[in-house]
């Protein structure tokens, strides 16, 4: 029997036992499920069976146009009856025998996944697989029926159209066509959705898929989408390492193989051997590798080391991953031996290379576990590891000072100094268990470092930096060539005028070598900073005790090491000192500047007794010029432990004596008096002081003290210019005030308790206290005179001159001023002022009382504080007498006749000085409090009308500049009112009477009487001739200033009363803002402002009105010159939008620049006002669009950035929020100002502000959203970023599995019993009546009741009813596109906002914004911050109610609901429905 009869009678014994309906399901069953796990690996398993076959060439052919994809072979086996035995029988392999790749025959049953038909061409037949075959075989050779199959779906619960027959056993055997070249070929016609899959397997087909066969050695691809021929060349190099050759690379293949332990195998039934074979293909760079092992083809068992591996594990059925097996365990093993000889092959091949390191390095590397593990357990045992000595060596023998260091060492030939270190390396090396520092490796470095040059030695140290950063090393050289220890104190190089530096022979004190110092500066590459030494050390200072050189801190070292070593040695302290204030003196004299010594610590120094002090405690001798100063200035002399010792005793005898004084000065000794910080005997007068002064209690104090400074200055014989002398001339003293800049010192402090430890600052300090308090400083003027009677001393300048000849009375007033000495009147201290007052009347000498008094009614005016009870000055009849000031009168209003002064004294004051204040003052009697009557008066008929022309023509100017000192505008409008109401009488004769006793008023002087000024004129005088009269100017500008209540302008209103309207015009022009004459005008009501406008309009248009233009024909000339002017644009003010918006509509229609316009017109225009407004609504109509674009753009992007989303929309609804053009500006592009701005923000998004074709995001997320409940949906709406994610595509997967892990608050699970449906879209009710009720105020139940009944909602309850309510209104608003667009969901995407939904209304061509509530049929809430918004944007906002019957009500105006109080904004309303529109 030939074959293809053999395949016949096999096929029919097979569908024999198909009759069998539980055969048949099971053979289906097993077949789908064994065809599952194949999916990605379909082309590698007919590559197995190819090199099964013995094939040499392999030739894939694929044809998308007709779907079909053909495998040949030249293979010296054909298909035999075991193969096809095996095709129909699953898990019936023909694969027996070890030497097969595969074994469980399975492999060619991935392809069904693919295949609509498959044909297996071989033995000059084909045998046919289709789909199509099935339902006649199971009806016509099975002998099934249609109701037998149904029956079976229904048993199995299959789906309708399934025929349960196994596809590889639905064939038909057919004779080929024509003749056929190749031993076997399968043939494909897939499924079109599977040619994506198809191409991406022939894509990764590679000369990796030939390494591990013995077989194939060319691929060939062929058809109408890839081309490609891989081929390979196999070389012998030994039993067991073959040399690979593919396109000029070589790769090389290093195996072993052999039989595998019987006792290992679980199937011992079998008598052929069972046998293993491991593989390592690699390149000699390691850069060929893979990502996972393979078993001749690719597995997905991770495996990342640098080569590739085979080995015969035993794998799932799948063949991608292996199984838990003895034989697995035993092939591993094989593996590793075969990886250790590789290593030791790449040792051969490679001389101190770190590439066998890299070959077993599994750190931070996928690699299989348990071959891992096995990697890890012998880790200590591999020499892996290269080092100077040339030599391989085990983690345990080595040593690691660092890369960079084992580079250093290797390229200055220094391997000798430590031979076990580890080569370094280029390329970064991270092992498993990395070689760390030895412990002595401070031991190591230190014994590099003795055999170092200079040069050497820099580089060495800068590697110290890098790799040893906190670590310190004896490595540095000091001038003498010897290793600096690392804790020795030393300083980098001196600098050139230092280089004779000394430092005293019991210091240790060490310098950096200077050639070491310039090759530091080098290596660390130093040179362009512009401080060396100092950048030096902050380099050097973490390896040693490096300090910059700089010479004061050389000093300052050369200071403490003295200070300590006369503390610890005990030596002779006079040779010590000596030796330390000649070595001091002489590298002071060093430097050419010489900065201040900041140093805190003691500096030591012998005092006249020989003890050793602190030189800071000290006071020069009478030796120094200084010394005699002191005891002229206070004749006090200091006991011998408070004086420096002689300056033989120093060491300093032979030097200048002026210089060693400056020098001492230097260090600190004090001029006058022994300073020192105190923290324990300050008197308790000066804490009790802080305490009274700053209401603090201080518990630890820290002041400077002067010994025995309090007994000098209540000394009798010491006065205040003692203390001015001093305080000129000691430094020290200057140094603790900054100069006399500063109340205390940095160095002093008061610490008080509250709530913890405070310091207490600012605060004047002890010697500050003692000064200002013992003299009265406080009280002292200081003037441009010399002296004033009424200061609490005099300062002798003669007598300070003697002392101090540079001393300047500058600079007396400045030391005066810092301690309290006052620069103005008016800080003086109203009880000093007073007992100063008292004085003065008791001298009874009234000389310069008008001014002490003027100067104590500026004081009131300042500060508000009165001056009672006191006696004063007072012209009575002709005499100036002194009385109680309760007995005096005053009034600046009237002017009283000597005669009267008898019986009403008058304060001796200069008239018109503030008449009010100084009765409030002193608490004088008010002359106007008295009865005063205008007894007779004659009209001066001849200058009256002309007097009051001139009185109107000058208004304008004196308001003016009072406008000119005004900002706010309420004061602008009391300032008008005043002048408006201004009233003189010009009288020839004017006669009063004050309590029934007349007297006449004198020329030009004036009264107040019954709300208006009477002024006496003689007759015969013009107005010309009036105004060059000093006293009627005088009393003039008298009664402005009375009608302002102010002393400002007096000189300004004089000379605008003397001049004429073009003088006044001009220094008006030259003087004040522009236009402020023309706004004076307007307040004052001569003209208005649109005649103002209009006068503008004319001059800019070159029209000359030829009669006099006013109010009465303005409109007829604005008609006579512009006829078709609609008369709808006439404008009053410019004060509100309309007008102002007609006044842009005339300057529109009359083609007019609003800039020319301000540049040529006293009252200035803008329509800034205007271009806001047009601005916010322009934006709000594209700000949807442009959101749009950002979700756009970011649709495209990581999560990450998706993530943001909320917070971009947020950015874009706020971008303008404070945007004002001031600018005033004729036109605003507002496209150009939005781009700009959007710039800013986005930089990489093209952003287009008039394109509305971009997606609205909010139908994505809608759509996304759908699967979510209302639970899931309200935990989302709380989560910002899931929040945002749930806009995009792809994102719902992973955003409920987060929900899924939040804890959603059920609130003892209520149940939501209303069961709304909201799926269709609200009715909007047109027709209604809103019946406004009583709103409680105190209402407790905040959340209200659901329909009516007692049942309260929960908060989660009543956040999900919001929810439904903003869906219905949002669905009602998108269903009508003609009248709402740019519809968005601002509480989605942003719950902070006090609105739900916006629109752009196309009717009102505005913005709305809407709040969504539910109404229950007699109440909703509305929060405070909503009602505040709704009140904010009346013209914009909406409320839209929604009932259980989802029937919408829209009010429009919130006004409608009445007064809304503050309690809770609980809306009591009823809805009266008249109407649904459909």
């Amino acid at each position: 029997m030939n074959i293809k009869a053999s395949v016949k009678e096999i096929l029919e014994t097979r569908l024999n036992d198909l009759k069998n309906p539980k055969s048949l399901v099971s053979m289906y069953g097993i077949e789908k499920q064994t065809n599952q796990g194949y999916n990605g690996r379909q082309l590698l398993e007919l590559f197995q069976n190819c090199e099964d076959e013995g094939a040499t060439d392999v030739r894939i052919f694929l044809d998308t146009e007709n779907c079909v994809l053909k495998i040949s072979n030249n293979g010296n086996r054909p298909f035999s009856i075991k193969g096809y035995n095996s095709i129909f029988y699953p898990g019936l392999s023909a694969k027996v025998s070890s030497g097969y790749i595969g074994n469980k025959g399975l492999g060619f049953r991935s392809i069904i996944n693919w295949a609509d038909e498959i044909s297996i061409i071989s033995n000059d037949f084909k045998v046919v697989f289709s789909e199509a075959f099935k339902k006649d075989i199971l009806i016509n050779e099975l002998e099934y029926t249609d109701e037998s199959l149904q029956r079976i779906r229904e048993e199995r619960k299959f789906n309708k159209n399934v025929l349960p027959l196994p596809f590889l056993n639905s064939c038909e055997i057919k004779d080929l066509d024509f003749p056929h070249q190749y031993t076997t070929t399968i043939a494909i016609k897939y499924k079109k959705a599977f040619e994506e899959d198809v191409i991406k397997q022939l894509r990764s087909i590679s000369e990796k898929t030939l390494l591990f066969l013995r077989n194939i050695n060319t691929i060939r691809i062929e058809g109408n989408v890839i081309q490609n021929t891989i081929s390979i060349g196999r070389k012998a190099i030994d039993d067991h390492h073959t040399e690979i050759n593919y396109n000029g690379h070589k790769y090389f293949v290093l195996s072993n193989d052999g039989e595998i332990d019987k006792n290992l195998l679980e199937d011992i039934e079998s008598t052929e051997p069972k046998r293993y074979s491991v593989k390592i293909a690699y390149n000699n760079d390691l850069s060929f590798r893979d990502e996972v092992m393979y078993n001749y083809f690719k597995t997905q068992i991770p495996f990342e080391l640098p080569f590739v591996v085979h080995a015969s594990l035993e794998l799932d059925q799948n063949r991608n991953h292996s199984t838990e097996s003895k034989v697995n365990s035993f092939v591993l093993e094989k593996l590793f031996e075969l990886h250790l000889r590789f290593i030791e092959v790449l040792k051969t091949k490679l001389s101190m290379s770190w590439l066998p390191f890299q070959a077993i390095n599994n750190k931070d590397f996928d690699v299989y576990k348990p071959y891992s593990e096995m990697i890890d357990e012998f880790w200590d045992e591999y020499k892996v590891y290269p080092t100077l000595s040339g030599k391989y060596g085990a983690s345990g023998q080595v040593v690691n000072l660092g890369n960079k260091i084992s580079k250093f060492l290797k390229k200055n030939s220094l391997e000798e100094y430590c031979k076990s270190q580890i080569m370094s390396s280029e390329n970064i090396i991270r092992p498993l268990q990395y070689v760390s520092k030895p412990e002595n490796y401070t031991e190591i470095i230190e014994f590099i470092a003795k055999g170092l040059n200079i040069q050497q030695r820099a580089t060495f140290i800068k590697l110290l930096l890098d790799s040893y950063p906190n670590n310190r090393f004896c490595v540095l050289i000091d001038e003498y060539e010897n290793l600096i220890k690392a804790e020795d104190y030393v300083y980098t190089d001196k600098t050139g005028e230092n280089k004779d530096l000394k430092v005293p022979s019991f210091s240790n004190i060490r310098f950096i070598h200077s050639s070491l110092y310039r090759a530091l500066i080098e290596e660390l590459d130093l040179s362009s900073e512009p401080n060396k030494s100092r950048t030096l050390k902050d380099k050097l200072e973490s390896i040693s005790d490096v300090h910059s050189f700089e010479p004061q801190t050389v000093i300052k070292k050369i200071i403490s090491e003295t200070d300590n070593y006369l503390k610890k040695n005990n030596p002779k302290a006079t040779e010590v000192i000596i030796e330390f204030f000649q070595k001091l003196y002489y590298n002071y004299k060093l430097r050419p500047d010489i900065p201040k010594l900041d140093y805190d610590s003691k500096i030591p120094c012998l005092n006249r007794s020989g003890q050793v002090r602190d030189i800071r405690e000290l006071v020069l001798s009478e030796e120094f010029e200084i010394g005699k100063a002191n005891r002229t200035i206070f004749n006090f002399t200091y006991p011998d432990e408070f004086v420096i010792s002689r300056i033989e005793d120093i060491g300093l005898k032979d030097q200048d004596l002026d210089e060693i004084e400056v020098f001492l000065k230097w260090l600190g000794v004090n001029s006058f008096f022994s300073l020192k910080l105190e923290s324990s005997n300050i008197p308790n007068e000066y804490l009790s002081y802080i305490r009274n002064r700053y209401g603090r209690s201080i518990d630890v104090y820290q002041l400077f003290y002067l010994e025995s400074f309090e007994e000098i200055i209540n000394d009798k014989g010491i006065d205040i210019n003692s203390i001015i002398a001093w305080l000129s001339i000691d430094e020290q003293i200057k140094g603790i005030f900054s100069n006399y800049s500063i109340i205390f010192s940095d160095k002093e402090k008061l610490i008080y308790h509250h709530y913890g430890q405070k310091k207490l600052s600012p605060f004047k300090n002890f010697i500050y206290f003692l000064i200002s308090t013992r003299f009265q400083i406080e009280n002292y003027l200081i003037t441009s005179k010399r002296n004033e009677w009424f200061n609490p001393f005099k300062v002798d300048y003669e007598y300070l001159n003697n002392i101090n000849p540079d001393l300047e009375k500058m600079e007396v007033d400045r030391i005066l001023s810092f301690f309290g000495a006052k620069k103005d009147f008016n800080e003086l201290d109203i009880e000093y002022l007073k007992q100063k007052t008292q004085e003065l009347a008791n001298k009874r000498k009234p000389k310069g009382a008008q001014v002490f008094y003027k100067n104590l009614v500026g004081h009131y005016k300042q500060n508000q504080k009165k001056l009672l009870n006191v006696d004063l000055y007072a012209r009575e009849g002709n005499n100036i007498v002194v009385k109680d000031s309760t007995e005096i009168y005053y009034s600046d209003r009237i002017q009283l006749p000597d005669s009267l002064t008898n019986d009403f004294p008058i304060l001796y004051y200069p008239s018109r000085s503030g008449g009010t204040t100084a009765i409030e003052m002193f608490g004088l009697k008010n002359l106007n409090d008295l009865d005063l009557d205008v007894k007779s008066l004659k009209i001066n008929e001849s200058l009256s009308e002309g007097f009051q022309q001139f009185i109107q023509e000058i208004k304008p100017f004196i308001l003016a500049f009072r406008l000119d000192k005004i900002t706010k505008e309420e004061e602008k409008k009391r300032q008008v009112q005043r002048l408006n109401k201004l009233k003189i009488i010009c009288c020839e004769e004017l006669i009063c009477e004050l309590e029934i006793k007349p007297f006449k008023i004198e020329p030009f002087d004036y009264v107040f009487s019954n709300s208006q000024y009477y002024i006496n004129i003689p007759s015969g005088i013009d107005i010309f001739q009036l105004r060059q009269i000093k006293k009627f100017r005088d009393n003039l500008s008298d009664v402005f200033l009375k009608v302002f209540d102010t002393l400002d302008e007096k000189k300004t209103f004089e000379s605008l009363i003397l001049q004429s309207t073009q003088d006044n015009i001009y220094d008006i022009n030259n003087e004040l803002a522009e236009g402020i004459l023309e706004e004076s005008k307007i307040l004052l009501g001569e003209i208005s402002v649109r005649l103002s406008i209009w006068k503008s309009i004319f001059a800019l248009k070159k029209i000359e009105v030829q009669e006099h233009l006013d109010e009465n024909n303005l409109e007829e000339i604005i008609y006579r010159f512009f006829p078709d002017l609609d008369k709808e644009l006439l404008f009053v003010s410019d004060d509100n939008m309309d007008h102002l918006q007609r006044i842009k509509k005339v300057f529109d229609v009359l083609g007019l620049d609003l800039i020319d316009y301000n540049n040529s017109s006293e009252y200035k225009i803008s329509f800034d006002k205007i271009y806001n407004k047009e601005f916010k609504e322009y934006y709000n109509s594209i700000k949807k669009n442009l959101k749009d674009q950002i979700w756009y753009y970011l649709s495209s992007k990581e999560i990450a950035i998706q993530k943001q989303f909320l917070k971009e929309l947020y950015k874009i609804e706020h971008l303008f929020d404070t945007h004002l053009f001031v600018e005033n500006a004729s036109r605003y592009n507002f496209d150009k100002i939005i781009i700009s701005e959007l710039k800013k923000e986005y930089p990489l998004i093209n952003f287009d502000l008039n394109s509305d074709q971009y997606p609205n995001y909010d139908l994505t997320h809608k759509k996304n959203i759908l699967p979510l409940s209302e639970d899931e949906e309200l935990e989302l709406r709380k989560n910002e970023v899931l929040n945002s994610l749930s806009y995009f595509h792809g994102q719902m997967e992973f955003i409920k599995s987060e929900l899924g892990k939040l804890t959603v608050n059920n609130e003892q699970t209520k149940t939501d019993d209303y069961n709304w449906d909201i799926t269709g879209t609200g009715d909007l009710v047109h027709d209604f009546e809103i019946e406004l009720g009583v709103q409680a105020e105190g209402i407790k139940n905040k959340n209200g009741p659901w329909l009516g009944d007692k049942k309260e909602l929960s908060p989660n309850q009543k956040k999900k009813l919001g929810n439904k309510v903003e869906k219905i209104v949002e669905e009602y608003l998108l269903s009508r596109p003609d009248l709402y667009t740019q519809v968005e969901h601002i509480a989605k995407t942003n719950e902070g906002e006090h609105y739900d939904l916006s629109y752009y209304d196309s009717a009102e061509e505005k913005t709305k914004y809407v709040e969504c509530k539910f109404y229950n049929g007699s109440s909703f809430l509305i929060s405070r911050e909503e009602k505040r918004f709704a009140d904010d944007n009346e013209d914009q906002f909406e409320l839209w109610l929604v009932n259980k019957d989802s029937k919408i009500f829209c009010v429009k105006n919130i006004i409608l609901l009445g007064e809304l109080q503050p309690v809770n904004y609980r809306v009591n309303i009823k809805l009266n429905e008249y109407a649904i529109s459909n």
